[in-house]
């Protein structure tokens, strides 16, 4: 089995925190399988849907009963009208065609609708073409990459909590993830499709339990917690073609050590899609603002996730993650400790804090009017990326 090994802090600095300049090369930090990784098959092993460990003790006052029969019981008070997707790539476009497409649907469960997931069944098709580009081929020309829908999804951040921005964002980043593991553009598609939908139960949960600012109670932690069993209710009337995505919905939240829930599941128990998306939710999650607290930059949230969560996760995904994912991910804008702006053009395996960046604009705020490019492995290792950038602070918007 795979290890993880992470250098100790020096004992004077603060418990927790994460600093570039104390990181270690990160392929230091993972030692190679003893095997090579299994064929990426999904696993059929079907969970049963169980109240195990959601519901607390019996205490004064007693837990809510949670009925969740009544979900496909209610009348049709909504029926989500949708567009079908826009045939023009633009990845604005595109992205805003899939938001309003998956908003419908959120907003039909938390309305009251019967369900009806089926107007995701194209958005996931085309967001698995959208996001599986030969992105590399460029890159390692050193040329820069045009708008991306996969660039579009990362910069794309809401700024107030947005169930349906999620579950696009969860989707996009866990079909990076599967396409650097081996799955076909089938097994995608499914993986895409459960990204979309991987967040309904929590529209059953009333929002103003959702937008509490101050701590939760037990009871009010074990409502929240009952979201996995909630959608894989939602899908249980819809078909034995969708099992699968309906033991992905309920294992979500399941984590690799058995910390997780509802059910504590571990290791291969866990189905891989739910594995894939429980490590991507994790990172999206922490990357999106939430009533309680403000979005973290990706950058300290994948290290976050890498360097001090790292139990909670496969090995194998963690290391896929970083390499395919990445801290800083392919096309994306990077600020640099010399004050220029720059675009990443080149992700390295053996050191990704430290890719190949193109740079757009120089320290005094001016677009660059020659090539420049560094690779931030050899050449002056006092140049280090600060954090990320938004096409926003470009003085010349890429084209």
């Amino acid at each position: 089995m795979a290890t993880i090994m992470v250098m100790k802090e020096p004992e004077n600095k603060t418990k927790g925190r994460v600093r570039f300049r104390d990181l270690p090369s990160i392929g230091a930090l993972f030692e190679e399988p003893e095997e090579d990784l299994p064929s990426p098959k999904p696993q059929t092993k079907k969970q049963s849907i169980s109240y195990t460990n959601i519901i607390p003790l019996p205490e004064e006052p007693p837990p809510v009963k949670l009925r969740f029969a009544e979900l496909r019981e209610l009348p049709e008070r909504v029926k989500p009208e949708v567009d079908s997707i826009p045939d023009e790539e633009e990845p604005k476009v595109l992205y805003e065609g899939f938001y309003k497409v998956t908003n419908s649907i959120y907003q039909g469960v938390a309305d009251g609708s019967i369900f009806n997931f089926t107007p995701l069944l194209p958005v996931a098709e085309e967001l698995v073409t959208s996001v599986v580009r030969p992105e590399e081929a460029v890159a390692e020309r050193k040329e820069l990459l045009p708008p991306s829908f996969y660039r579009e999804v990362i910069s794309s951040i809401p700024e107030h909590l947005d169930w349906a921005a999620h579950a696009i964002h969860v989707a996009t980043l866990s079909v990076k993830l599967g396409d650097g593991f081996g799955y076909s553009k089938e097994e995608l598609a499914k993986l895409a499709l459960a990204g979309l939908l991987h967040g309904v139960g929590m529209m059953t949960i009333p929002r103003s339990l959702l937008e509490e600012e101050g701590p939760l109670s037990s009871e009010q932690r074990s409502l929240i917690e009952s979201h996995p069993i909630r959608g894989a209710e939602l899908l249980s009337g819809a078909g034995p073609e969708l099992e699968l995505l309906q033991t992905v919905l309920l294992q979500e939240h399941e984590r690799h050590q058995g910390q997780g829930y509802p059910n504590k599941l571990s290791g291969k128990d866990i189905h891989e899609f739910a594995r894939f998306i429980g490590l991507i939710d994790t990172f999206v999650s922490m990357t999106h603002p939430r009533p309680w607290r403000p979005a973290r930059s990706p950058h300290e949230a994948a290290k976050e996730i890498v360097y001090i969560r790292k139990d909670e996760f496969d090995p194998r995904l963690l290391k896929l993650f970083i390499n395919r994912v990445s801290i800083f991910p392919l096309g994306s804008l990077v600020k640099l400790t010399t004050n220029e702006i720059g675009q990443v053009v080149v992700v390295h395996e053996d050191e990704p804090l430290r890719p190949t960046v193109k740079i757009l604009q120089d320290h005094n705020g001016e677009p660059r009017s020659k090539d420049k490019v560094l690779d931030l492995r050899r050449k002056n290792h006092l140049i280090a990326i600060t954090g990320s950038a938004s096409d926003g602070e470009l003085a010349q918007p890429l084209k």
